[in-house]
């Protein structure tokens, strides 16, 4: 599965908001910093990221297993 901020953002449906669509970055990038996401390779000229998960991944797996732990541990890694 990949995904975009402002996809990330049309989802939680806070539209186009621009901050939301910052804050929906930062979020991506962290996660990516953590190696919990891939950040996908870009063929295209434009500075649009797209991240993605499979199903291997750690954060899939905790998800499936354990989401309030996934929630909690999305939520620290936001606060930082």
């Amino acid at each position: 599965m990949s995904i975009k901020a402002t996809s990330l953002v049309k989802i939680a449906g806070l539209g186009h908001d621009h901050s939301a669509i910052l804050k929906a970055a930062r979020f991506l990038q962290k996660l990516s910093k953590y190696q919990f996401i891939r950040v996908a390779a870009s063929t295209n000229r434009n500075k649009t990221y797209r991240y993605m998960i499979k199903d291997g991944d750690e954060l899939w797996q905790l998800v499936r297993r354990d989401p309030e732990r996934a929630k909690e541990l999305i939520l620290k890694i936001i606060s930082q």
